[in-house]
């Protein structure tokens, strides 16, 4: 009967062995290593859907000469979201834009299209505060943080509505400040100006 005993009693360890070999078995199998993403990152990185997703991410900084992957010269396409056509009113007349909008930021500015029918690029504008250039300028920056970055940046007042621009490379910044003298001394610009609108122009 001891003899009995015991064999039932080795016999229950080596099920609940096998049962915990099984489990660690299965669990192996499911861990993040192979669930087809990147632990590091959080990306898929096998599926080709996933790639071709990752590829489509819009970059959000103000380029030299482009944003959200627009350059001057490029054919506007509406889509559902991110580009839609509207109409702009200024001292100058009414224009027909194209707004860019991101699903994170909201709207973050437009496009100016050369004309009706080519629809190409002619200006970009972005009015966001949230998106910055490469140089860490956004709207509403500071005249004085845009010459922090470009002490010689150049300033132009306009008669069209005393805009004021202050431009560098293909960049020319919108100041909350009014002035219709095209060649101004920049010294007269408040410091605390701030950036309204920044575009790109080439």
């Amino acid at each position: 009967m001891f003899i009995l005993m015991q064999v039932n009693y080795i016999s229950m360890r080596f099920q609940v062995y096998l049962l915990f070999l099984c489990l660690v078995f299965f669990a192996c199998k499911n861990t993040p290593e192979n669930n087809g993403i990147d632990q590091n990152n959080k990306l898929p990185f096998t599926t080709e859907k996933a790639k071709e997703q990752n590829s489509k991410i819009k970059d959000l900084t103000i380029k030299e000469n482009s944003f959200m992957n627009f350059k001057v010269g490029d054919k506007i396409v509406e889509d559902d979201f991110e580009v839609r056509e509207s109409v702009l009113e200024t001292g100058e007349g009414v224009f027909i834009i194209y707004n860019l909008f991101n699903k994170e930021y909201g709207k973050l500015g437009y496009l100016m299209p050369n004309d009706e029918i080519e629809k190409k690029v002619r200006l970009i504008t972005v009015l966001n505060p949230l998106v910055k250039t490469t140089k860490g300028i956004h709207v509403g920056s500071t005249f004085s943080e845009l010459l922090q970055q470009f002490p010689e940046i150049k300033v132009n007042g306009s008669e069209i509505e005393s805009r004021t621009f202050a431009s560098q490379g293909n960049l020319r910044y919108r100041l909350s400040y009014s002035s219709n003298e095209y060649n101004l001394d920049k010294s007269v610009i408040p410091l605390s100006t701030a950036i309204s609108e920044i575009i790109i122009y080439k």
